[in-house]
């Protein structure tokens, strides 16, 4: 019995296993001395006398649909699938399982990606809040938050299988660093976004797992400067799937580009030049899939986005022009016939549009065009042999050159997009990349670039195991931290397995010993070459590597996420991936330049593969330096899930989540985060961080290296108020339970916001006082100004008062004097007046 179910009482929850994929919840009833249980299900079925090791303990209601999987009570298989069912029924498609964050394709668009939801989670991108949600803007934040705070950069490793949604979630990554730390004068912020309709366009295609795939692995630096504001990207790509321009599967589509090409171009004149015609399906390239349209997708919208993304980030109309007569004549090519003669001893092209129209579009002659792809240059030491070829082989170097011409264009638009991106003198040395690499593939037929998808994934699984596992105990160990191991399952055999080591063989190493042997190389001999390898033991991990009896070209790797089968068919040529010379002198005669440029880096890069460089030697270089590069930077893992085959909205199959949550470590790490320490702060770094919170004495003290970090650390906690077992100290570094730094860094902030709040008051206090201070000598300078005008105003008005009382007294005497003369005057029988007449006159004047 489950030493947790023991521990059960009735009525407690648990899950019954009714088969390897099924589990169903149920009540314990009866415990039966713990021999048998007694358990009703949720439907009311009673299963009575089961066997106790069918059982593990559910958790209790109250924790249905938690956001983070390491805060389950019960941490087993049947909970955690139900928890992320539970929130995929409500929409809510992100959980955190500790330091990594599991994102559920919805397969529909929800609202959880708007300008408001950013502005929620910005805060998020300088202070550590618990309260929000898991969503992958807040992983974008603490990414953010860590490159500002540490200065050092930071990567987001966003891996799942296919149609998982790791595009969708890179792009939404894109958009919340954009507005995060956009907004420059430059628009640099914006011409980033532009690059994922271009990239989607020419990198992204159909398959039988998802309507938009990414055909390429890309690692998308976003540089930022001084001010934290992005100045600038740089992508990097991956082994790009060209042999999907002449093939594929049925039920898929080429690259999403040639399709809106045809569909996209409405004006007349500009079809007439670029000789498109009016289906798809005219096209041999195209048509053999069976698969032409997307439902939901509008190619004619798509093309046009991509055309003003091309010119935003500054293509010039005649370079796009030569692109899409480029784009033209590689589907032309495979309209090509190519006939055979005499016996298919040689062969020959069929003069026909195709051929015309091919050549036009891609600058060649007609003539010229057929000469090089029915024919071979082979030089003797005395003399140079043109051979002709059979019809195969001249279909092999017509496909060949169109996948050549399509892999130099992709370069050519990625170096595009690079060279208007480039951030110059103004980037800091720090960025934050973005990985979207392709996930785990398995077909019904696997060849070489399936190998080297796996073979990526599985070097990034274990980079992901190592840095969360491995490094994790090892640093417990360092710092003399005792803490409960969890078992991991390392792919390292996997991975040795395929590349080889210096002991022994790889299946890669035998590939390329196969490519090396000129003439006498073949798929066959490469497969039995593997098998005596894996007989002799040469062949490390040989137990990894096993093969089918009933096909002999077929070898099998066990693979971290289950056994994969491989054909060994075409291994060799498309691992030499060599191109006739003839094919490279054509496009050097181009009168495109684009192509001519194509020819002149595509001989390159044949003297570097007639040098023994091979496609897998080549990639595995890649992935080495890819894996440094990430392990120079802070990692922030994101776990893309396919919640069913079929891509539908609201269906969770839980074997299939379960599978991919098995692979992608997703449980491991639940359990090393819930056993564990996932957050940690060195203790010099904490101590500089929180020492403001000490007595003063004290942090004098700490900045004279008189007391040990260490112990100032401890009374930091105190302060903070966080129990002995929530952390531990380690000798250099101070490890947290998780959730325990988010709370650390909530009182933080919260006493930041107190002493700031009494700061405020103190300074408006303290402004107050000198404001009225300064107000009442203002009032006191006015009020005694006021009262000098006045009396100044006063002063002058008694002046002129009494100059006005002197006139008039003038003035009366005057006219008293005039008026007395008057009468003085002689004449009879004038009469004096009497006194208080003359008075009257006086006053009347």
């Amino acid at each position: 019995m489950d030493e947790a179910v023991a521990t059960l009482d009735k009525g407690s929850r648990v899950w019954y296993r009714q088969d390897e994929r099924t589990w169903l919840l149920g009540e314990l009833k009866d415990k039966n001395n713990g021999k048998h249980l007694t358990v009703q299900l949720a439907n009311g079925k009673v299963l009575a006398n089961v066997n106790p090791k069918d059982f593990v303990p559910a958790n209790p209601a109250l924790q249905q649909a938690i956001a983070d999987l390491t805060q389950l009570s019960y941490l087993n298989e049947p909970s955690i699938l139900d928890n992320l069912d539970q929130r995929y029924k409500q929409d809510v498609i992100y959980t955190n399982a500790g330091p990594v964050l599991i994102a559920v394709n919805p397969c529909k668009n929800l609202p959880l990606y708007t300008a408001d939801v950013a502005d929620q989670y910005k805060a998020g991108a300088f202070e550590a809040v618990n309260q929000l949600d898991p969503h992958i803007y807040l992983v974008a934040g603490a990414a953010f938050r860590d490159m500002v705070r540490m200065g050092t950069s930071q990567s987001l490793v966003i891996n799942g299988e296919s149609g998982a949604g790791k595009t969708e979630t890179t792009k939404k990554a894109m958009q919340f660093f954009a507005s995060l730390a956009g907004g420059t004068a430059s628009g640099v912020d914006k011409q980033v976004l532009e690059t994922n309709p271009i990239l989607e366009a020419f990198g992204n295609a159909k398959t039988q797992r998802n309507h938009n795939s990414s055909r390429f692995g890309k690692l998308i630096e976003i540089h930022f400067n001084k001010t934290n504001h992005i100045c600038g990207a740089r992508i990097r790509t991956y082994l790009l799937e060209k042999s999907r321009v002449v093939h594929q599967l049925k039920g898929e589509r080429s690259f999403h580009i040639f399709y809106q090409l045809v569909r996209g171009t409405k004006d007349e004149s500009t079809r007439k030049a670029l000789r498109l015609p009016i289906k798809v399906t005219e096209f041999n390239y195209l048509n053999k899939s069976g698969c032409t349209d997307i439902d939901g997708v509008d190619d004619v919208q798509n093309f046009h986005e991509v055309l003003e993304a091309l010119s935003d980030i500054g293509v010039s109309d005649r370079d796009i022009r030569t692109l899409l007569s480029t784009l033209s004549g590689i589907l032309w090519l495979g309209n090509v016939r190519i006939d055979p003669v005499h016996a298919d001893d040689s062969s020959r092209v069929e003069t026909d549009a195709a051929l015309s129209n091919a050549a036009a579009m891609l600058g060649l002659t007609e003539n010229d065009l057929a000469h090089a792809i029915t024919h071979k240059k082979i030089k003797t030491r005395d003399e140079l042999i043109v051979k002709p070829l059979t019809q195969q082989e001249a279909i092999d170097a017509r496909d060949a050159l169109a996948k050549a011409l399509y892999a130099g264009v992709f370069n050519w638009v990625v170096a595009a997009v690079n060279a208007k991106l480039d951030m110059g003198k103004k980037a800091s040395g720090r960025f934050i990349a973005i990985l979207d690499i392709y996930g785990f593939e398995q077909f019904q037929i696997n060849s070489f670039e399936q190998l080297c998808i796996n073979y990526a994934n599985e070097r990034l699984q274990q980079q992901f195991t190592r840095h969360l596992f491995t490094l994790e105990q090892e640093e417990y160990q360092a710092e003399g931290i005792d803490w409960t191991k969890v078992e991991w399952i390392d792919n390292q055999a996997c991975v040795e397995v395929i590349e080889g080591k210096t002991s022994g063989l790889g299946v890669l190493s035998v590939l390329d010993g196969q490519c090396q042997l000129k003439g006498t190389g073949t798929d066959e001999a490469f497969i039995n070459e593997l098998r005596t390898a894996a007989a002799n033991g040469s062949l490390v991990n040989k137990e990894l590597c096993g093969f089918n009896p009933r096909r002999q070209d077929e070898f099998i790797i066990q693979h971290y996420a289950g056994p994969v089968p491989y054909s060994a068919l075409g291994f060799l040529d498309k691992n030499k991936d060599m191109l006739n010379a003839d094919i490279i002198e054509l496009m050097s005669t181009s009168s495109s330049a684009l192509i001519t440029a194509i020819g002149c880096s595509t001989a390159e890069e044949m003297e570097g593969k007639r040098g023994g460089q091979t496609v897998s030697s080549r990639f595995t270089g890649q992935l080495k330096d890819l894996v440094s590069m990430l392990d120079t930077t802070g990692l922030h893992f994101v776990r893309c899930i396919k919640p069913n085959s079929a891509l539908s909205p609201g269906s969770f199959t839980s074997d299939l989540v379960l599978q991919q949550l098995r692979c992608c470590g997703v449980l491991e790490v639940a359990r090393v985060s819930r056993a564990g320490y996932p957050t940690r702060y060195r203790h010099a770094d904490f101590v500089q961080r929180y020492q403001i919170l000490l007595p003063r004495e004290q942090q004098d003290m700490v900045l004279s290296n008189e007391v040990g970090t260490r112990s100032a650390v401890q009374q930091l906690l105190g302060v903070f108020k966080v129990p002995p077992g929530q952390y531990e100290m380690g000798k250099t570094k101070v490890f947290f339970k998780p959730g325990v730094l988010g709370y650390v860094e909530d009182t933080w902030a919260k006493m930041q916001a107190g002493a700031l709040k009494l700061q405020a008051y103190t300074r408006m206090y303290m402004a107050r006082n000198r404001y009225m201070a300064a107000r009442s000598a203002a009032v006191l300078m006015q009020s005694g100004w006021k009262a000098r005008q006045q009396r100044l105003a006063y002063a002058g008005v008694l002046r002129e008062y009494k100059a006005a009382v002197a006139i008039q007294r003038h003035y009366r005497g005057y006219a008293a004097r005039q008026e007395y003369q008057k009468v003085r005057a002689p004449g009879a029988g004038v009469r004096y007046p009497c006194v208080s007449t003359a008075r009257m006159y006086a006053c009347e004047l």
